[in-house]
């Protein structure tokens, strides 16, 4: 068994009441026997049972929690990798496949929250204004910013800054990079 687990066997036991465990074991009877049952990226599903032919006893879990039926732990180190600007070489436990579908996951909750932000930016500059029109007049201030310096970069990022709020309007990516 892999000996990060047992550290985070150690932090669960602490959660768990005393009257769950097997009492067995507490007397010096009989033993706990952790099993490693199986592994996805960073996170360990783990069996703890009781080895005494007396008691049936027996607690699986898990070392991360579950979002959207992922593992936490292995959504979280897609996330901070990405944040510092590294990418699937730094992620040694995930399969390329598994890292790009988190990454994808990623994505698209980032640019949910990006688009509703920036919604509520605009109507915020709107109520502001006054403004009854679809169209409001605001002073907006645009900022351009490429990947590389110099002109020799195929990506660029586009940002409208409302002058009143501060607050972003909008975002663009340009790319001349074309996969085909």
């Amino acid at each position: 068994m892999n000996h990060r687990a047992g550290l985070d066997f150690v932090a669960w036991i602490d959660d768990v009441p005393y009257d769950e465990i097997c009492l067995i074991s507490h007397q010096g009877k009989a033993n706990l026997y952790l099993f490693e049952d199986s592994v996805f990226g960073l996170c360990f599903n783990l069996t703890l049972k009781c080895n005494s032919s007396n008691c049936d006893f027996v607690k699986a879990f898990s070392t991360s929690k579950k979002f959207n039926k992922l593992n936490e732990i292995n959504l979280r180190i897609v996330y901070g990798l990405r944040l510092i600007g590294r990418g699937f070489s730094a992620a040694v436990k995930l399969s390329k496949m598994a890292y790009r579908s988190l990454e994808e996951r990623i994505l698209l909750a980032a640019t949910e929250v990006a688009k509703k932000t920036m919604a509520t930016a605009a109507q915020e500059v709107k109520s502001l204004k006054n403004s009854k029109e679809n169209v409001t007049r605001c002073g907006e201030s645009v900022d351009s910013t490429w990947q590389r310096s110099g002109y020799s970069s195929l990506n660029n990022c586009v940002s409208v800054l409302a002058i009143d709020t501060g607050k972003i309007l909008d975002v663009e990516i340009m790319s001349q990079y074309c996969r085909t």
